[in-house]
């Protein structure tokens, strides 16, 4: 190579800036020129990152001296790539603008200092913007004898996020525009006019910006359908999309301006002024006019005033003046009529008067998923301070009448006062819809008020309110009953004492339920806690999930270390749990129970009762941290029954934690859990768990004797298990009319850890598998029992199967079959029938020879599963539907299909396509609040993201969380209906379903 000092020896050059190694040819060229072919890694002499630079074309040397003599004669030159930062001494001034790197080039002609660029094309990368490109780049930039330049360009695109990488100040976004580019100047002013479009709209700008210790500006421009909240960043009040004109002049000291914007519907919005910096806080000279403008378009909120605004804005003041705004105007049926002033300081001063009306809050920053509003209201306030040690003023607000989430709303009056740290409530009262809620009185902000603040309210119908709920989901809470309610606040905001009382009758809200409830509250903040004492009665209450009681009563006296609980709760006459405890909770409050001391227990379960034997303590500090003092509970009278547990489950140090059941009956769990399924039997149960929560021990065995499940009996069934040394062996079997009908065992080497949050579990996937069923004759209703959401199971099994090899590797081998089947799979609510299968097992393959069942239609299912690791198998399936019920509930929705599907690939993704039809049935929907007609004829669906089709995967079907939906085909025959109570929406059409993880297209 050829080092770029040498230069310097031979003479061509008085001194190089940069070290590094050449590569390539120099020939001659006719005339005086040199040809160049040449690669340069340079590195800067006073250090910093080196760049590589590649040349080609005609270069000659011309009289003189210095860089002078190098005269370029089309020098394609391009950077491969090019770190900015390494010109830093040839452009000392702009040091700190020198970063990122260039990619591409240039043909460069003339001389070092005065060249001429033609043909750019350019990618520029900094920070963690995206990349900018500049195409078709041409112009000339002058060094002698100061730097000039006049550069014109085209973005492909401008990615304006590198704007805010080379001043952080500038509140820019990652939007990309494209267009024409000119610049030009010296070091001192830069001329510019661009015309660049994208997603933030269009918009023009031509102007000078003097650079300097104090920058002056002179900007004018035009806006096309620009949206300024997708350029700044910062949570911008500005949407648009607006159009218009805007000039700006001055410094940024003393700047003028004048806007005029309008928006779609022709809407005029012009504002003139200047804004100079004072002593203290900016001085303010703004005046504007509105024209028939939709004044929420300027925060994206166009309906936030039913009509176009028209009338006069104007701001003023600063610097150690108050500022003073006036705000006039009106519409057909709207109207915003506000004047006041603002003195900012250590504690400000402020008023406000005027009249609102038609107003929906949801334009208004932070009221986002308010209800929809028509406000109409007078305010009055006038005051100092913002936070309650320093707020003192009055407050008068009457909002009425007005719409509230299509409720009227016939009262609104607030009338307040605050004075030395004491507010005082005249009047808040507030009538919506039929609810009535009332307050008056005084509470103090900063030092205990003489009286307390007194309130009440009653509802006759609380679906009144649920527009005021914020909703659960994608619709408005289903809330019902009346209620009534009423209490005092007293002590200081601080330091609150609460007495409240709350008597409600025939209550819902979402899948809670109750007949009656009343609770009674009396609380005050202590510290960082609450102590104080509440009661709570209930009637036929439902819980969410479905768990219901005919009576439900609790009792609490709470201090922020402990609470003391009393809980009745009954699901009948014959099912019942009384208990009573103090819980430590540690200054946490409930959210932070760290253990409880259980005194009494009782379960009544049918003609049984279950009694706690004596005191239990038991704490934990987490789901892997718990530790149970001898919880013993035994059944009381001459029928023998126990359960036993004592010991210690922790995430470190030993594991010592021991569980016995004896004679329990399946029946009365059920009476606890009514969701199990309806099956009688006497459980024994013995467990241990030793060891460490790294290298856990564990010993099970368990029986349950005269099963009974549907139609199925076994005298017994039983299952024995043990885990030590990273091996779990397992053993059991089903017993029918003194005959083992069914045998399973095996030999499964894992790793078992109780050291984290979630117990861990890996499969060594090298180490020997081995295991084996054996069933003959088995009731289907017995296997059902066995499967969570599965219930009435009928028909017989048989099996012969043995699994050896390793996890990775597994080799099956035998047979299944399953002949005059039926079952209910609950979450679907249908019961398919007339189900027969054969499965047959070699190798590595499990094939599906045949898999029927009937539902009105059929279903059929042949292919088969291929398992190339036990935990990802393979799937090759098919199936076919004929009028098949796939899904028959009314609370979600009955369904028949008919068509092909096909399901191929590796867990946990494998792939789902097809064609089906939905040939009949109906989806419920939720009741509508408000009813109104909707038009969704020819609606185009477009695409769905996860953000507005939540899937939640429910724990049986976890193991087809990861499924691909590609191009699955999905025809709406004419008999498909949307129901709720108050809506029958009739749905046809074809759609195309994808899915890639939690994304979902539908089109």
């Amino acid at each position: 190579p050829l080092n770029l000092a040498d230069l310097e020896r031979l003479g061509l050059v008085d001194e190089v800036p940069f070290t590094g190694p050449v590569r390539g040819t120099l020939a001659s060229a006719p005339g005086d020129a040199f040809r160049l072919d040449l690669v340069g890694t340079v590195t800067p002499r006073e250090g910093g990152p080196a760049s590589t630079i590649a040349a080609d074309g005609l270069l000659a040397l011309a009289d003189g001296t210095g860089a002078d003599r190098i005269q370029l004669r089309g020098l394609r030159v391009s950077g491969q790539p090019l770190n900015l930062a390494t010109l830093a001494s040839l452009f000392p001034e702009q040091r700190e603008r020198l970063q990122g790197t260039v990619t591409g080039g240039a043909t460069l002609f003339g001389s070092p200092r005065n060249l001429r660029i033609e043909d750019g094309d350019l990618t520029y990368v900094v920070g963690d913007a995206p990349p900018t490109r500049l195409t078709n780049a041409t112009g000339r930039v002058a060094m002698d004898p100061e730097l000039r330049f006049d550069l014109r360009a085209r973005a492909e695109p401008l990615a304006l996020g590198t704007l805010a990488e080379l001043f952080p100040a500038l509140p820019v976004r990652d939007a990309r525009v494209t267009g024409p580019i000119a610049l030009s100047g010296t070091a001192q002013a830069v001329r510019f006019d661009v015309k660049l479009a994208g997603d933030i709209g269009g918009f023009a700008a031509r102007g000078r910006v003097a650079l300097g210790d104090v920058p002056r500006f002179d900007v004018e421009g035009t806006l096309r359908g620009f949206r300024p909240d997708r350029l700044l960043a910062g949570g911008v009040p500005m949407d648009g999309p607006l159009s218009g004109r805007f000039a700006v002049d001055g410094t940024t000291q003393d700047l003028r301006f004048d806007v005029d914007l309008t928006e779609p519907t022709a809407g005029r919005f012009a504002l003139e002024g200047r804004v100079r910096q004072g002593p203290g806080a900016p001085l303010f000279e703004v005046a504007g006019t509105v024209t028939n403008f939709r004044l929420g378009a300027l925060i994206g909120r166009p309906g936030m005033f039913p009509s176009p605004m028209t009338g006069q804005i104007a701001l003023t003041g600063g610097g150690q003046q108050a500022y003073r705004f006036n705000v006039d105007l009106r519409g057909a049926i709207g109207l915003l009529d506000l004047r006041g002033w603002y003195l900012p300081g250590t504690v400000p001063s402020y008023a406000v008067a005027g009249r609102v009306a038609g107003l929906d809050v949801r334009g208004l920053p932070g009221f986002a998923a308010a209800p929809e509003t028509n406000l109409t209201a007078t305010v009055e306030i006038q005051g100092r301070g913002l936070t309650p040690e320093t707020f003192a003023g009055r407050a008068n607000i009457v909002a009425a009448p007005s719409v509230v989430g299509g409720m009227p709303l016939d009262a609104g009056l607030v009338r307040l006062v605050a004075d030395a740290g004491i507010l005082r409530v005249d009047t808040l009262a507030l009538a919506l819809g039929g609810t009535r809620i009332n307050a008056a009185g005084q509470w103090g902000l900063t030092r205990p008020a003489p009286e307390p603040l007194r309130f009440s309210g009653y509802s006759p119908d609380l679906r009144t309110l649920a527009v005021l709920l914020p909703p659960p989901g994608r619709f408005e809470p289903q809330i019902a009953g009346s209620a009534a309610f009423s209490g005092t606040v007293g002590g200081t905001l601080a330091s609150p004492v609460i007495a409240a009382n709350l008597r409600g009758r025939a209550l819902r809200y979402e899948g809670f339920r109750a007949d009656t409830l009343a609770i009674d509250l009396r609380a005050r903040r202590q510290g960082t806690g609450w102590a104080g004492n509440v009661t709570a009665l209930g009637d036929r209450v439902v819980l969410p999930g479905g768990r219901s009681f005919d009576a439900f009563r609790l009792e609490s006296v709470f201090t922020p270390q402990s609470a003391s609980l009393g809980l009745f709760a009954g699901r009948d006459p014959q099912t019942a749990v009384s208990v009573s405890a103090v819980l430590d909770l540690q200054g946490g409050g409930f959210r932070g129970v760290r253990g409880a001391e259980i005194e009494t227990l009782v379960l009544r379960l049918g003609p049984d009762t279950w009694q706690l034997a004596g005191p239990t303590r038991v704490r934990w500090g987490g789901l892997n941290d718990i530790q149970v003092e001898r919880l013993v509970l035994r059944r009381t009278g001459d029928a023998p029954g126990f359960i036993e547990v004592d010991g210690r489950l922790a995430t470190t140090g030993p594991l010592d934690l021991r569980m016995r059941v004896g004679g329990v009956d399946l029946a009365e769990v059920r009476r606890l859990v009514p969701t199990l399924p309806e099956m009688r039997g006497t459980v024994a149960l013995e467990a241990a768990l030793s060891g460490t929560a790294a290298v856990p021990m564990l010993a099970l065995d368990a029986t349950v004797d005269s099963l009974r499940y549907g139609g199925a009996e076994a005298e017994r069934v039983s299952f024995r298990a043990r885990y030590a040394d990273r091996r779990a062996t397992v053993d059991g079997l089903v017993r029918v009319l003194g005959t083992d009908i069914a045998r399973f065992g095996g030999t499964v080497p894992m790793e078992l850890s109780l050291g984290g949050t979630v117990p861990g579990l890996r499969l060594l996937d090298t180490q020997p598998l081995n295991a084996r069923i054996e069933a003959d004759s088995l009731p289907l209703g017995l296997l059902a029992a066995a499967i969570p959401g599965v219930r009435d199971g009928e028909g017989i099994a048989a099996a012969r199967i043995t699994v050896s090899g390793t996890p990775a590797r597994p080799l099956v081998s035998g047979g299944v079959g399953l002949t005059r089947g039926a079952l209910t799979i609950e979450a679907l609510g249908a019961r398919y029938r007339d189900i027969e299968a054969r499965l047959a097992l070699d190798g590595r393959s499990v094939r599906i020879d045949s898999l029927f069942a009937r539902s009105d239609g059929t279903a059929r299912v042949t292919g088969s599963v291929l398992l190339e690791e036990l935990t990802r198998p393979r799937f090759d399936l098919q199936a076919t539907f004929d009028g098949f019920q796939a899904i028959d509930r009314a609370d979600m929705a009955s369904l028949e299909l008919s068509g092909r599907v096909a399901l191929r690939g590796l867990l946990p993704e494998p792939v789902l396509t097809g064609r089906i039809t939905l040939s009949d049935g109906t989806i419920a929907i939720p009741e509508l609040s408000r009813r109104r007609p909707i038009d969704i004829a020819g609606a185009d669906i477009g695409d769905l993201g996860a953000d507005t089709i939540p899937i939640a995967v429910p724990t049986g079907a976890a193991v087809l969380a990861g499924l691909r939906v590609q191009s699955l085909e999905v025809a709406i025959g004419d008999n498909l209906w949307l129901r709720s109570p108050d809506a029958n929406i009739q749905m046809g059409g074809e759609v195309i379903v994808s899915r890639v993880g939690p994304e979902n297209r539908i089109t």
